[in-house]
Parts: structure tokens; sequence; C-alpha cells
């Protein structure tokens, strides 16, 4: 290698390395200063990739000679009930809680349960998982609103009423569950039950959309 080329790579090499200290200096004075952080700061927004809807289900809720739609969603694996108003206008959302594949929203029961209070039965069935047992259940949720004003309206999750089970030993069970409204205390305000045999839950209103199991 001539003197000439040598010179040319030490020169190469010195240039580099001041370059890559400037760089590392304003690394570090970047970090210290906050201005990294600002730099690398990026929002994330979740986009919705499967979303599929059922058809309008009409019905008159409040007694006003008008009729509310209700929707049924199911979007990226989550499903939800929608309410919509007599100008199509969605007035609420609540979500169920799938806990396997091939979970729906199969049924509504729309009860009075109290003189001033509506509640909205809802059957769902929560899915199936399977690997080493197989399980599927449906489960209630209770919508309730009050004075037919669709600003008190309140979601709650509420017990089990069906249970089919297969375990890795073959043991295999279907337990269906007897559901009723019940005005247990004699307050005018009717309780919901759930039995199996002699087991039971209760679930009591409480004012604003709270159902309490007893």
């Amino acid at each position: 290698m001539s003197i000439f080329k040598g010179l040319l790579i030490l020169l190469f090499m010195q240039c580099f390395a001041l370059s890559a200290i400037a760089q590392d200096e304003r690394f570090f004075r970047s970090l210290f200063s906050g201005d990294l952080v600002k730099e690398k700061k990026e929002t994330f927004k979740s986009k919705t990739k499967f979303r599929t809807a059922g058809a309008m289900h009409k019905v008159d809720l409040n007694a006003d000679s008008r009729l509310e739609s209700i929707v049924v969603e199911k979007k990226d694996g989550q499903d939800f009930i929608h309410i919509h108003d007599y100008l199509n206008k969605r007035i609420f959302s609540g979500k169920m809680e799938a806990m396997g594949l091939n979970s729906w929203l199969y049924k509504i029961s729309i009860r009075r349960f109290a003189n001033n209070a509506k509640v909205m039965i809802l059957y769902f069935f929560e899915g199936e998982t399977e690997y080493l047992e197989y399980r599927s259940n449906v489960r209630l949720y209770f919508l309730t609103f009050e004075n037919n004003d669709f600003k008190t309206l309140a979601i709650n999750k509420g017990p089990v009423i069906w249970d089919e089970f297969e375990s890795f030993k073959k043991h295999y069970h279907q337990r269906k569950y007897k559901i009723g409204l019940f005005d247990y205390n004699k307050d005018g305000i009717k309780e919901i039950a759930v039995h199996y045999h002699l087991t039971s839950w209760v679930y009591f209103y409480k004012s604003p959309g709270k159902w309490l199991e007893l």
C-alpha cells in the first residue's frame, strides 16, 4: 500500500470517528433534554378489522307509539347491543363478554318489573371452548330503564342459565336453569330469580340501573 493511500484511509477513519462522536453527542443531548422522547412519541389508534351488524328489530320500548330499534353487532370478536330512537339515532350501546367462539345474542325478553321500570333480559350465548375440555354457557344480561327515559338505560351482567361441559375424562353434563320474576319482599318491585335444583340466585333491583345478587 502506498503512503498516499494510507494517508487517505487514515483521514477517512478520523472523519468517520468525528462524525460518530458528533452523532453520539447529539443523541445524548436529545435524550437528557427530552427532545428524543418527543420525537419518538407516536399515537396508535386501533382500527376495526371485522364488523357485522344484524337487522334492526323494531319495538316501542317507551310506550309513545313510536318504534325504537334494537341492533346486535359483532366487532372484532366482541358482541354489542345498540338501541336507536325512532329517528334512527343511536342512544345506547352495551357490551357483552364472550368466552369462546360462536357467541351471539339469541333472545330478548322485555318485562315490566315495577310500575315505572322495565328490564330487557338478554339471553347471550357466551360461545364455546374446546381444547382439553369442552365448555359452553348461556348468560343473562339485564338492560334496564326507568320512567320510559332512555337516559336511564343501564346494562348489568347476570347469571349463567345454561351450562354444557365435557371433561377430558369424558364426564359430561348439561344444566338448564329456570328463570322467574317474583316480588319476594312485597315492595312492588319484582326480583329476578334463577333456580337449579336446590340452588337459587336472586337479583334485587337498586335504582338507578343496578341489579344486586343475593
